[in-house]
């Protein structure tokens, strides 16, 4: 059963006595050339001029999975070439750790920035390199930042406790100690969660904030999903567990178009099926989370441009509920992706970069009469309160 503890109470895991209550990565100093060089004591990786390296749990190099890009979940590997020509990029990993809890922040550096820097929260089995594939488009922006916050990748397991205000501290943490803001922010389905509390608790490290698949609240019917997905993955029943996971996220899409469902279907499927037992122990937990956390808050947040967005076929988070939260931003944008149900990053991905790439670039896309889109429509708000005098 859920239960819920302050930080002070936390019972701590087996592995707890090894970390420390905060660490931040050793100062990192950058060759002429512009790749990373790693200071003896410094838990980092880089990668420049498309070697591979990675960090290990102890700071010794290890083979990479940086161009292994799990599509949904973290399971198989899709291999993807290396995004923005090889020469021109340039990727560091930092292991940092807040709250006695390690985690995994992911920065390619892949151009000249236009803008300030993309952070990437995406959906509940993404992991910083689900969004490699999406970089060659992305990197138009110049830096792109995806982590793997406790709990999601090859991060620290993350006990139900802690809720989706943990993990915006966390994100908060990993830009302060990264000196990443301020920062646009994408912020899709689980993810827009930890992103709009993100917005609410440190505005200052936000510019632009796009968010995917959002609702108000979780709707009756997919709490008790949850709920039977965690008591079937706890009696160890994965595939039957996966082809209810599937009928939520990918449905039958009846009379509608809705691209690469038959592809989606099955990669859902067997992806999820073949989730290690870690894996399914992480998605469990995650799922408790939701049940036993605020979802959503309604709560002051800085006037910065927003755009909202869903599938205008989402059936889990339906144009009508994510609406709702484009209407508690201040001059949001709502619009939504043709053809596409609530996995507009995989169904048509190089649209939804573009998209994004408008955006946080202030080329006005809801001007700019694009093909993909559903109407845009504009939202007021509530009122900003007045920052408080110094």
């Amino acid at each position: 059963m859920p239960w819920h503890r302050g930080r002070g109470d936390r019972a701590r895991s087996d592995g707890a006595a090894r970390r420390g209550r905060r660490s931040a990565p050793a100062a990192v100093s950058r060759h002429p050339h512009g790749a990373v060089q790693r200071p003896p004591s410094c838990d980092i990786a880089g990668t420049a001029h498309g070697s591979r390296v990675r960090v290990g749990s102890f700071g010794g190099l290890v083979p990479s999975r940086e161009f292994a890009v799990p599509s949904v979940a973290s399971s198989p590997d899709v291999l993807a070439p290396v995004p923005g020509g090889g020469a021109s990029t340039e990727v560091a990993e930092y292991r940092l750790s807040w709250e006695g809890y390690a985690y995994t922040a992911r920065v390619a550096r892949l151009g000249s920035p236009v803008t300030e820097p993309l952070l990437v929260l995406g959906g509940s089995d993404q992991t910083r390199y689900s969004w490699v594939r999406h970089e060659r488009w992305l990197g138009e922006l110049g830096t792109v930042v995806t982590v793997d916050l406790p709990g999601f990748g090859d991060a620290d397991f993350l006990p139900v406790e802690h809720g989706i205000d943990f993990l915006a501290e966390c994100a908060g943490h990993m830009l302060r100690e990264l000196g990443l803001g301020p920062v646009n922010l994408y912020a899709g389905c689980y993810g827009a969660a930890v992103g709009l509390r993100l917005t609410q608790r440190y505005p200052h490290l936000l510019r632009r904030v796009a968010v995917q698949g959002m609702s108000d609240h979780i709707p009756d019917w997919f709490a008790e999903s949850l709920k039977g997905w965690v008591r079937l993955l706890e009696e160890g029943r994965v595939e039957e567990t996966a082809e209810e996971f599937v009928r939520c996220f990918v449905p039958p899409p009846g009379d509608r178009t809705v691209r690469k469902h038959a592809a989606l279907t099955r990669l859902m499927y067997q992806q999820f099926a073949a989730q290690s037992p870690r894996d399914v122990s992480v998605t469990v937990e995650r799922n408790r989370r939701l049940l036993a956390h605020e979802w959503y808050r309604r709560a002051p947040v800085p006037a910065v441009p927003y755009l909202v967005f869903t599938g205008e076929h989402d059936t889990l988070t339906t144009p009508d509920l994510v609406r709702s939260v484009a209407a508690d931003l201040p001059g949001a944008w709502f619009t939504t992706i043709t053809e596409c149900g609530h996995l507009a990053h995989l169904q048509r991905p190089q649209d939804l970069c573009d998209l994004l790439v408008r955006f946080f670039r202030d080329h006005r896309p809801q001007d700019a009469g694009l093909p993909y889109c559903g109407p845009f429509e504009r939202f007021q708000g509530p009122p900003v309160p007045r920052a408080p005098r110094a």
